[in-house]
């Protein structure tokens, strides 16, 4: 019998963003550094002459030597802190899959939400059903952008569905620390999605593996497939998504000119042109929108989302 594969140590390169961040990062590292070096060197110019007291020359609240010290002190650690932030390196790697997007055990609720049927290569009759956090993030991501739940003020808020209720309402509570307010799933979040959905994905664990992901073994082979598919068809999606995000900010920025040139032509600081020449860009964006729009949702539903 073929042995299951275990997790090993590996270099993946970094994507464009993550190396975009890791550039943020160092700047925001660097930066704390200067402040904490400009603490100290202010704290060497303010040393004073024999005979002279602090208190007299910068005043009575002035900052002594050992307040300087510690607010140097305190912002190189804030530093060290920001620095961890960087990404890359060496991840945890199973088959090709990182993190998230390593394939684990659902709870058949969620396989259900996700359109997996019992009998098939991801749910084995009898058995339990097989997805990765990472898809079920994509899928309710896609699912919330296709059915028209984005909030139109706020792109990274959403509203459930009926069906998303019923599946996320027993974690509202639990997915939070003590304390916090219940996730509102009239008012979701890409955090809250992501909270609420390790409720419904196993733990892997040595006493509890996983599936079989060897691609020694054919039906490792073929769940690989499958998944190496997957992720490339959300990130097919996703590009379509992005466009469509852009779209519709185009569309409320030009919607926000527009009602601007109304008000001109009504206060006749414009004349009738130029506002007709808003309005023109304004349909021609919005028609734009509804193009990739119908595209994207098209796409969305040949994926089962």
């Amino acid at each position: 019998m073929a042995t299951v594969a275990k997790p090993v140590a590996e270099t993946l390169p970094l994507t464009a963003n993550e190396v975009e961040y890791n550039k943020e990062v160092a700047d925001l590292v660097t930066t704390l550094r200067q402040v904490a070096s400009d603490i100290t060197a202010d704290m060497k110019l303010r040393q004073l002459p024999d005979g002279l007291k602090a208190d007299k020359v910068y005043g009575a609240n002035a900052a002594k030597r050992s307040d300087l010290n510690s607010l140097a002190s305190v912002v190189n650690k804030v530093a060290d802190v920001a620095e961890k932030l960087t990404k890359g390196g060496t991840k945890k790697s199973k088959d090709g899959f990182v993190g998230f997007s390593i394939p684990s055990y659902i709870k058949p609720e969620m396989a259900i939400a996700l359109g997996l049927r019992e009998g098939s290569l991801l749910w084995p009759q009898g058995g339990k059903p097989i997805f990765s956090a990472a898809l079920i993030t994509r899928f309710f991501t896609n699912r919330v952008m296709a059915r028209g739940l984005i909030h139109s003020d706020n792109l990274s808020i959403f509203t459930s569905d009926d069906q998303m209720k019923r599946l996320f309402a027993p974690y509202t509570v639990s997915s939070v620390k003590p304390g916090e307010s219940p996730i509102d799933l009239d008012n979701l979040t890409y955090t809250g999605i992501q909270k609420l959905i390790k409720n419904f994905v196993e733990k892997r664990s040595k006493e509890i593996p996983g599936p079989n992901l060897d691609i020694e073994t054919e039906n490792g082979k073929n769940l690989t497939a499958v998944f190496k598919q997957l992720e490339a068809q959300f990130k097919q999606l996703k590009v379509v998504k992005e466009q469509v995000t852009a779209a519709l900010k185009a569309v409320a920025g030009a919607q926000k000119d527009l009602i601007k040139a109304k008000a001109g032509l009504d206060a006749g600081y414009i004349g009738q042109e130029l506002f007709n020449s808003y309005a023109v860009a304004y349909q021609r964006i919005l028609g734009e929108k509804d193009a990739i729009y119908a595209t994207y949702k098209a796409q969305a539903q040949a994926m089962g989302i």
